[in-house]
């Protein structure tokens, strides 16, 4: 994997805190940089480090300032990927492991992390996406087959490009088609959906299956 340069903002955090306190944790945010009739370009922000129970302030602001005046401009995909990134910056997106696993202190006093090694690829949907998808999933198995297994659902966050990730068994992969079609009656045709045959043997589908969340269909 090719080596990632970060900035920090400890926000006056100290590197001995750091390493004395687990609960630190280190936050990024969603900017959007519009590009009319193309999709828009999905950009991280630098990581803020926050004290346990600290509340995320003033710092997503002004990435949201960019979400909300120059992200609306890029239609007609723009208005809604500015909408997901403001209520991802709600909570702010969480790279404390990825942090932890890759910080120096070095590279700490210099403000920057180097990251080597990617712990975290997959994030929880929000609770919207989240809730048409099952809907989707739902009408599907009404429509055409039962899950043979459930799917493993996850937001791929180390993609330009925001990814909503799905991997299924063999069985139900094969019949990715159809579920795709039925999703689409739920989505914009410009939000990404990629399907997984679990199955296969990769780096990035043990992530998902670890860090993406398993969906049990009530009917199930």
């Amino acid at each position: 994997m090719k080596e990632i340069k970060v900035k920090i903002n400890s926000r006056g955090i100290s590197y001995k805190d750091l390493t004395e306190d687990l609960n630190i944790k280190a936050k990024a945010f969603i900017y959007i940089i519009p590009m009319p009739w193309f999709r828009p370009v999905r950009r991280v922000s630098r990581l803020y480090l926050y004290k346990p129970n600290e509340k995320i302030g003033k710092e997503k602001y002004k990435y949201n300032f960019v979400n909300y005046f120059l992200g609306w401009l890029g239609l007609p995909f723009g208005p809604s990927f500015s909408y997901n990134a403001i209520k991802s910056n709600k909570k702010g997106i969480d790279f404390t492991e990825d942090f932890r696993a890759n910080i120096e202190e070095l590279d700490f006093k210099k403000n920057q992390l180097i990251i080597k090694n990617i712990v975290n690829v997959f994030d929880k949907l929000n609770k919207s996406d989240r809730k048409v998808l099952i809907k989707a999933f739902s009408r599907y198995e009404k429509k055409f087959y039962s899950f043979e297994v459930s799917p493993i659902i996850g937001l791929n966050i180390d993609k330009t490009e925001a990814e909503i990730w799905i991997g299924l068994s063999k069985t139900d992969y094969n019949k990715k088609e159809e579920l795709l079609n039925v999703i689409y009656k739920y989505f914009y045709k410009h939000t990404i959906f990629k399907i997984i045959n679990m199955g296969d043997n990769s780096e990035l589908i043990e992530k998902l299956k670890t860090q993406g969340e398993i969906i049990k269909l009530i009917n199930k």
